[in-house]
């Protein structure tokens, strides 16, 4: 009989006769003289046993109260009695035959099985108190303790052997236990002292655990973990010393101590009501937490430095001794953590220990397993409501807020930090409007330590599942979930009812960077990027991620995507971990990290406005004016509600560390697409047209080159020196070479997207960033940047949009701030003449005639605006607006303000790109079908800008409206005195019958000059030269003029109706007109101008005798 059934039974050594045959020949050998077995019936067992238990007690260290004895007491006299009855009843086993206990009808079924394993704790339990009791004489040996602390005590009896000392002295230590009364540090377990036993060995410690549980108040589980982990320290702590026992006998017997332990920690917290305690937990049956698993919880969730701390060796011994039976205790775990988390914040202090948790049991092959087979892994899709009118409703599917608040690692991505509670913890707390940024910069300093250990134990979490196949596809297919759900985020306008928040997918996608950074910098043999692991397939033939089978493509259409796929799928695909990874990870920026950086900017736009009217009030005053008050509460409320928003994405969005990642990842995603094209690094081979291009490029989704160019352009607008933690230079070989061949792309405003994110990346940024100089050093954007930029500024003229007129001035007002920064290097200037040289001269002059066109309309719409501003100024100062239009005039020059400000801007940067390319590049200008506009337009621009329509043009702060007069007027005649050699410029001007005013070129424009200062006299003295020239030959074409006016009508030209110099025909409609007229005309729309078919500067018929007939007459 085991030492533990001896005591629940009350039976001293000496009475035990229930050992097996075994042990019964042992005890014969070694007491010859024991007396006859005696066998005790029943009614004797359980008179006995109450009699021991009917005893006082002497009060002591780890005694319990009289109410709590008699408690026990009370329920082990019933247990004696159900087992009386069940005993007479039944006919008693064998030792060899164990009794298989009744299962409990509230045992799981996990519980119930382990309950009925012969092995198990509990069952040795339950049977040895079934068993009947043989009674035996004690032997004649006892054994003197020998532990430190009261070794010499019992000195008169015989000494222990250095074996058996060891045993007795490490339980004693391990299990803090001791059979001698009076010693405070231990626990005296008085039921065995009183059995005349001296010492402990191996056999004691499931009664000395049992003998524990009854008589201390502190809780059993904690108190089994420190036995375990102080057992585990002084194993790790063993060393071979002479006169010591061998390493290997010391650690068996703490194995076996811990071995004892862990089988107990697994029946009490499978079937807690076999072993009695004093746990105080908190249960949920309704949530499927029971006593055993908020028991283990408890315990999880102890720092560190406890005593009682979970360790994995604990773990690991735990899950391995019982981990057939345990599925339902960490089902439960796992749901108690995650709903712990639900009511989490950052600012909390309770979510770390939950996380660290559950990192470290995911790193538990079985544990892991449970977690991805947990109901709530993927919840259920919930079943659709009925609508407000009574309709059949309509079923969603999946969701990403029910994939957020119910999936199990939902509430764990879901601790971030623009929760409204953890942003007015870090930023509120009624102080913010005197936040300085230093205050910002540290509370955001702090939010970003709290979020980068969110992150990597999430990462954590998922790479130990990762890395084993069992629980591989499955963490997958909750990644697919959680995208395919989210799909909403996609639209221009996002539902926020069914998507997951933005601090969610902020957090996912920050976690899948993690997971991806093994394979992102992974180098070939030539310190290329190494990227061919990726299977470009993965978009059109996984069938998990729908969402990218939508998506538009780069080049091909949804149609021609699904062909290639069905004609090339022979069967189902497999794809490797790098493959999903990298996709998953493209699609989560694009959900996540693209689409809150595009909220964030318009909060700020939404900051700054509020900002204004916010300041607006308190500096006139009206924020103390009664009347006002409710408003200004208002406006101020929603000024500090922005604030906090700003600051708190701030603290995601531009947190170091996490755009580190980001970089690597647009690097990758750069090689990836460029080693797809088949397009080398020095642009040396390129497909040579569309149908070259591979079909596994064709059809990727256009985010793959989209999201890396927005991403770029918000930092380098928000904090440019972010820009420095990156590597680009295989994104910018892509994006010359977008650039450059538009037929890698079939969305135009891809590639308009290229000049904004060069800007950053040249000396005139208004950035202290490290990449300033980067398109100046690289050496490709040396030979083909300028001819790229130049083949964009044409292209975006058509691109296919209802909009297309106003969608082309963005992008080409960027290319000319950065043409303008480069133009001051040789190397860009003569790669731009030699791109001159070697292109068609008809597609050249397009480049030029659509600068002309651009500066023409925007320079002449901002002076309108500026007019009619100046009107609504002047008629408020002289209070001539009636009351009923007030409201709406405002609101008119409000909108006239944002676009004036838009229009000035380019148009400032337009005129200027005409002035330094007709300073080093005049040819093009000079051409019959351009000189007479460039003329026409610098005399229209001028006059409005020197003659008497220059007081309309007079606002209250023009530099508000981006307004520059004499920067203006330096430029514009800057550009006549870049032409004012070429006599056939000076014809155009003097040719102008409109703008032409010689008292403005001659006296105006140079008074002007010399009063403003921003040219030198010699500069105004050439102006005047010029002035005077264009004079002079005014006077002499209008003498020629009323020589050719009786020309025959054969010998003008069909549109303006002067004589012509090169007369052509045009082959559809038959009208012949003067080259210059038609080709300016096809610069601008290649269809015949009177029947609108197609037409082509090769397509025109000269009519040489008509030419030399003009000529003789």
């Amino acid at each position: 009989m085991s030492n533990l059934v001896r005591w629940v039974l009350g039976v001293d050594k000496s009475q035990d006769n229930t050992s097996d045959d075994n042990n019964q020949k042992d005890n014969t050998a070694n007491s010859s003289d024991a007396p006859p077995e005696q066998v005790l019936s029943a009614e004797e067992i359980r008179r006995k046993r109450l009699e021991r238990f009917q005893k006082k007690s002497p009060s002591g260290n780890g005694a319990k109260t009289s109410a709590e004895k008699e408690e026990k007491k009370s329920s082990l006299s019933s247990a004696l009695k159900k087992e009386n009855n069940s005993t007479a009843k039944s006919t008693p086993p064998t030792p060899s035959t164990p009794v298989t206990p009744k299962k409990s009808s509230t045992l799981k079924p996990e519980v119930a099985e382990y309950s009925n394993a012969s092995s198990s704790p509990v069952n040795i339990i339950k049977q040895n108190q079934n068993k009947q009791v043989l009674a035996k004489t004690p032997p004649k040996s006892a054994f003197i303790p020998s532990s430190p602390s009261h070794g010499d005590a019992h000195s008169h009896h015989t000494k222990l052997s250095p074996e058996e000392k060891y045993v007795h002295e490490t339980i004693c230590r391990m299990m803090r236990v001791t059979l001698l009364s009076g010693d405070s540090t231990f626990v005296f377990l008085k039921r065995m002292a009183t059995q005349e036993r001296l010492h402990f060995d191996l056999s004691d410690v499931d009664f000395i655990l049992y003998e524990r549980a009854m008589q201390s108040d502190a809780p059993f589980f904690d108190y089994l973990v420190q036995v375990f982990s102080k057992a585990n320290v002084e194993a790790s702590e063993l060393v071979e010393k002479k006169k010591k026992l061998p390493v290997e006998f010391r650690k068996n017997v703490l194995q076996q101590i811990q071995k004892c332990v862990v089988a107990y920690a697994g029946v009490y917290l499978l079937h807690p009501e076999t072993i009695p305690s004093n746990e105080k937990v908190t249960t949920d049956a309704a949530f499927g937490v029971e006593k055993g698993a908020a028991i283990l919880l408890k315990q999880l969730l102890l720092p560190p430095d406890d005593a009682g701390y979970v360790t994995h060796t604990f773990l690991n011994a735990f899950v391995e001794q019982h981990g057939n039976y345990l599925k339902g205790i960490f089902t439960s775990v796992f749901t108690q953590v995650s709903r712990n988390l639900r009511e989490t914040t950052l600012n909390d202090t309770n979510w770390f220990p939950l996380f660290s948790r559950v990192e470290l049991l995911s790193r538990i092959p079985e544990v892991a397993q449970v977690l991805v087979q947990h109901p709530l892994w993927i919840p259920p899709i919930p079943a659709p409501a009925n609508n407000a009118f009574g309709m059949p409703p309509l079923s969603r599917g999946m969701t990403g807020k029910v994939m957020e608040s119910r999936s199990l690692l939902g509430p764990f991505f879901a601790l971030h930090a623009t929760e409204k509670r953890t942003a007015e913890h870090f930023f509120g707390g009624g102080n913010t409007l005197s936040f300085s940024r230093s205050d910002v910069t540290s509370s955001q300093g702090l939010l970003r330590k709290q979020h980068k250990t969110v992150q990597d134990s999430l990462k954590n979490i998922l790479l130990n599942l990762l890395r084993r196949k069992e629980t591989r596809d499955e963490v997958l297919k909750w990644i697919a979930t959680v995208l395919s759900s989210n799909e909403t985020r996609n639209r221009m306008r996002d539902d926020m009812a069914h998507s997951s928040s933005d601090g969610f997918m902020f957090n996912f996608f920050a976690v899948m960077l993690r997971l991806s950074e093994p394979f992102l910098e992974k180098v070939d043999a030539q310190g290329n990027l190494k990227t061919d692991n990726v299977d470009a397939l993965f978009p059109m033939m996984n069938d998990s991620v729908l969402m990218f089978k939508e998506d538009t493509k780069v080049l091909y259409s949804s149609q021609e995507a699904k062909e290639y796929v069905e004609k090339n799928q022979k069967e189902p695909v497999e794809f490797n971990f790098v493959t999903s990874c990298f996709y998953f990870t493209l699609r989560a920026m694009h959900l996540g990290f693209v689409k809150t950086f595009q909220k964030y900017s318009q909060k700020i736009k939404q900051h700054m406005e509020i900002q204004r009217a916010y300041d607006r009030m308190k500096q006139s005053g009206m924020s103390q004016h009664p009347q006002h008050q409710m408003e200004f509460a208002q406006i101020e409320k929603r000024f500090i509600q922005l604030r906090i928003e700003r600051w708190t994405d701030e603290s995601q969005l531009l947190d170091t560390d996490f755009l580190k990642y980001v970089f690597k990842y647009i690097r990758f995603e750069s090689a990836f697409v460029l080693n797809l094209c088949g397009i080398t690094k020095d642009l040396s081979v390129v497909p040579e047209d569309e149908s070259q291009v591979p079909p596994q490029y064709a059809m990727q989704p256009e985010s793959i080159i989209e999201d890396g160019f927005d991403t770029i352009t918000f930092l380098g607008r928000l904090q440019p020196e972010a820009l420095n933690l990156g590597s680009y230079d295989e994104m910018l070989v892509l994006c010359v070479a977008l650039l450059k061949y538009g037929y890698f792309v079939k969305n135009p405003h891809i590639r308009a997207k290229i000049p904004e994110l060069f800007q950053f990346f040249t000396p005139n940024s208004q950035t202290t960033s490290s990449t300033r100089m980067l398109l100046v050093h690289h050496p490709l954007t040396k030979t083909h940047l300028m001819s790229g930029l130049m083949k964009l500024y044409v292209d975006m003229e058509s691109t296919g949009a209802s909009n297309q007129f106003y969608d082309k001035f963005t992008p080409r007002f960027w290319i000319a701030v950065v043409m303008k920064s480069l133009w001051q290097y040789d190397y860009f200037r003569d790669a731009f003449k030699r791109e001159a040289h070697m292109s068609d001269p008809h597609t050249f002059l397009k480049f030029f005639n659509m600068l002309l066109n651009d500066a023409i309309f925007l320079l002449d719409e901002s002076l309108k605006m500026l007019n009619q501003i100046h009107e609504f100024e002047d008629d408020m100062k002289n209070n001539r607006i009636p009351q009923h239009q007030l409201q709406e005039r405002s609101r008119q020059a409000r909108d006239h303000t944002g676009q004036l400000q838009s229009y000035m801007m380019l148009a400032r940067e337009t005129v200027n790109m005409m002035r330094y390319l007709s300073r080093d590049f005049p040819e093009p200008f000079l051409r019959p079908e351009m000189a007479p506009r460039v003329a026409s337009m610098l005399n229209y621009f001028l006059i409005h800008l020197a003659g008497d329509e220059c007081q309309n043009l007079k606002v209250k702060n023009p530099e508000k409206y981006h307004f520059k007069p004499k920067e203006l007027i330096t430029q514009l005649t800057e550009t006549y005195m870049n032409f004012s050699k070429y006599d056939e410029f000076v014809k155009a001007v003097a040719a102008d019958e409109r703008s032409y005013k010689p008292d403005i070129i001659c006296i105006k424009v140079p008074s002007i000059l010399s009063r403003i200062g921003t040219v030198t006299k010699s500069f105004i003295q050439d102006f005047e030269n010029f002035g005077r020239l264009v004079d002079a030959k005014a006077r002499e074409m209008a003498a020629e003029e009323e020589d050719y006016g009786d020309a025959p009508d054969e010998f003008l030209d069909g549109i303006t109706y002067t004589l012509m110099e090169d007369p052509v025909k045009l082959p559809a409609s038959g009208v012949v007109l003067d080259r210059s007229t038609i080709e300016r005309h096809l610069l601008n729309d290649s269809t015949d101008p009177f029947n609108r078919s197609p037409l082509e500067v090769k397509d025109l018929l000269p009519q040489p005798e008509l030419k030399t007939q003009i000529e003789e007459w």
